[in-house]
């Protein structure tokens, strides 16, 4: 027993070499000095998260130990018994290890640790995967530090087993009862749990606390309870609220009363209908929503010094409307596609037991109901994240991918992930202007792809070259030209063919019937340093409006400084798209009115004019539990 203790030690230097290269990869040391009086609850918690782990790997070699001993007397003597240590033990610290790089680089990219969204690289396919794993990541490295770590562990535990070693036989239950006890992680009377991650008001000395493994059972744990339902109590409760009454009356200041029916009040709180049409509004026009795979809020902004970064789509930026204090709802693809369609605040809808249920928040029926043919249409893959099925049970009258973009137009190119933009913006530039005069409006929900991992672009693109001086900005968390370059790239290339979208659509017919509302389905990953730009940029999309001539208010055009987000976008646009008192899901406000409340929520961070931060933090938690508490009454 002492010996694999001995033997688990090697494991436990692995968690704490990945603790101290996350702690000098993220950490600044004048935050985690500013915090010194945690540190002593910080290490200890860290032990015991560490503990933990290894406890779960030793209950493999204790069963088979105490097994072994009935056998030969000494699991220890016995040569089988090593050689078993010895493979398992190699095994385990591959393993260990690689988990903990795994986490360094999810962190690289998301800023966390390990979470949900690390199950979405799944979804790339194999090869896909391979492909940036080796090209954005020192892989031939890291292949040599496993195998040294491999060759290590075969090395140390051969000499730990060498030598047989009797021991008393008291000694059997104690380890057994340590053993339990590392693997509950607490000797109290609650266990080891995501609570004990945080010990300070730090983020930075919270994130040293939790080891990768634990993060990777947290984030599988999460994806599993995904759709596990809450009771309102609950759900009421964990919002920071006594009752739904008084989350409704947040919510509504007041002027919506609680009735016996609790779905009927949820469903006048969250839905509202569309007043008399704008005075210009006397068409239904063309909606088309272009949702930009990483569209950078912070690199927008650095258009502004680097026109080179827009290239031609600054000039559009400027004659139109522009909102930059903005945000994505969701911070990844499918969670704001789930977003855009239907508002659920559960993740992973679309691959749910509940993907088939036409939802009552569908973002077809208003449009439906106001007379619109809908369609969406992406470079992708239908089959991706099962968005061809669960997009048709949300009534998308037509619903075009990879593959049928190619049947229209094979001569299209496109890369491991989808169509080239540009491709994708020429089949929309079609449907646009090639449409009868007499045909039903249409809305266009569209999803590009091509800024997207492994960034394979066209071959016969020109972009216009930066100085070399931008690369080395203090911005950018990525300092490897290489891998910088693909990002920037990728974010030139999407304005290059949103601008060539524009011209054409602008110089058509077709300008003046369509909106055009443009915005990014999350914001760039990894190559930004939030703590140098500041934490206000780290999700933030950028949003614009193009409206045709007959339908623009007073000052267009217009950069305006409200806060907003993804759920605004529906609200800004019915007053020109939705016939009077068509119904909809209402979770935001109409940009335009500039005497609305106006904040912007992430799921991850809620912004606001710093007066009016408060509200908006308690309007962003009242939001959450209605929404949630709606669907599951909904899905019941």
């Amino acid at each position: 027993m002492v010996k694999l203790c001995m033997a688990a030690m090697l494991l436990w230097g692995i968690l704490l070499a990945g603790r101290g290269v996350f702690a000098l990869l993220y950490s600044s040391a004048s935050e985690l000095m500013s915090h010194r009086a945690s540190w002593l609850l910080a290490a200890f918690n860290a032990f015991r998260f560490d503990m933990q782990v290894l406890a779960y790997a030793l209950l493999l070699p204790t069963v088979v130990a105490l097994a072994m001993f009935g056998l030969c007397k000494s699991a220890n003597g016995c040569g089988s018994f090593r050689r078993f240590c010895q493979i398992y033990f190699v095994v385990a610290a591959i393993l260990v290890l690689l988990v903990e790089i795994i986490d360094i680089g999810y962190c690289y990219n998301f800023g966390t640790h390990i979470g949900i969204t690390f199950f979405d690289f799944f979804n790339e396919g194999p090869i896909g995967l391979l492909q940036v794993m080796w090209e954005d990541y020192p892989a031939g490295w890291l292949l040599v530090l496993l195998a040294a770590v491999g060759v290590a562990a075969w090395w140390a535990v051969g000499r730990i087993f060498r030598k047989e070693r009797q021991h008393s036989a008291w000694i059997v239950p104690i380890f057994v009862a340590l053993l339990v006890c590392a693997m509950r992680g607490s000797l109290g009377r609650f266990p080891l749990q995501v609570e004990d991650t945080v010990v300070s008001p730090s983020q930075q000395l919270n994130a040293q606390v939790p080891n990768g493994l634990y993060m990777l059972k947290k984030a599988w744990s999460d994806k599993r309870k995904a759709f596990r339902f809450e009771t309102a109590d609950e759900l009421i409760s964990n919002h920071g609220f006594s009752s739904i009454g008084e989350a409704l009356d947040a919510w509504s200041d007041g002027s919506l009363p609680l009735n016996a029916d609790t779905l009927a009040t949820l469903q006048k709180a969250l839905f509202g209908k569309s007043v008399s049409s704008d005075p210009k509004a006397t068409f239904r026009p063309n909606i088309l929503i272009i949702m930009s795979e990483s569209w950078s809020g912070w690199l927008c902004q650095m258009g502004k010094q680097y026109p080179q970064l827009l290239c031609s789509l600054q000039k559009h930026l400027g004659e139109d409307m522009l909102w930059q204090q903005f945000q994505s709802v969701r911070n990844g693809t499918i969670g704001t596609i789930e977003t855009m369609v239907c508002a659920t605040p559960f993740p992973r809808f679309f691959t749910s037991r509940y993907r088939d249920r036409l939802l009552p928040s569908a973002i077809t029926e208003p449009f439906h109901q106001s007379g619109y043919t809908c369609e969406f249409i992406t470079g992708m893959d239908q089959g991706w994240e099962n968005c061809g099925m669960a997009l048709k049970a949300q009534h998308f009258d037509r619903i075009t991918g990879k593959y049928e973009l190619l049947s229209e137009h094979p001569e299209y190119g496109c890369n491991a992930v989808g169509i080239y933009d540009h491709h994708l913006f020429q089949s929309i530039l079609e449907r646009l202007t090639k449409r009868p005069h007499s045909a039903r409006p249409l809305m266009m929900l569209a999803m590009t792809t091509t800024n997207h991992p492994p960034f394979v672009y066209p071959d016969d693109i020109s972009l216009p070259a930066l100085p070399d001086s931008f690369y080395s900005l203090p911005c950018f968390a990525e300092h490897r030209r290489d891998v910088l370059q693909k990002y920037i790239d990728g974010f030139q290339y999407y304005n290059q063919s949103l601008a060539r979208l524009l011209d054409q659509l602008k110089a058509s017919p077709a300008a003046d019937s369509t909106i055009i509302v443009v915005t990014g389905d999350h914001n760039v990953r990894s190559i930004i340093d939030y703590s140098q730009v500041g934490r206000e940029w780290q999700h933030a999309v950028p949003l614009y409006i193009y409206l045709p001539p007959s339908l623009r208010p007073d000052g267009y055009p217009a950069h305006p400084d409200a806060w907003g987000c993804h759920y605004d976008i529906l609200p800004t646009i019915a007053p020109y798209a939705f016939t009077p008192e068509t119904q909809f899901m209402r979770l935001g406000t109409n940009l335009l009115d500039t005497a609305a409340f106006h904040y912007s929520y992430n799921e991850a961070l809620t912004l606001a004019r710093p007066e009016q931060l408060a509200k908006a933090q308690r309007k962003a938690s009242v939001l959450d539990l209605l929404l949630k508490l709606y669907f599951q009454m909904v899905w019941k």
